[in-house]
């Protein structure tokens, strides 16, 4: 009379969906994580470059020349 059977299927069809979709979604917000760490990480490397030292002994130089000390090191690395 009742479809015991059919509905265990599908309530175990459902379960395994759910499953799957769950390790679908922590996939990818896990490779997400990565990207756009590497993103991040690609972009700061790309702009201490260009900066051509390090932002706090940059703005250490800007301070001593506001100051008036236009005779102090600035650290320089090959190429700059």
């Amino acid at each position: 009379m009742f479809n015991f059977d059919g509905g265990r299927r599908a309530a175990e069809n459902a379960a395994s969906t759910y499953r799957g979709a769950i390790v679908a979604t922590l996939s990818l917000v896990g490779a997400a994580l990565v990207l756009g760490s590497l993103v991040a990480w690609s972009i700061t490397r790309s702009l201490l470059r260009r900066l051509g030292g390090e932002p706090a002994t940059a703005a250490a130089v800007a301070q001593a020349m506001a100051a008036g000390d236009l005779a102090g090191d600035i650290p320089l690395r090959r190429g700059d």
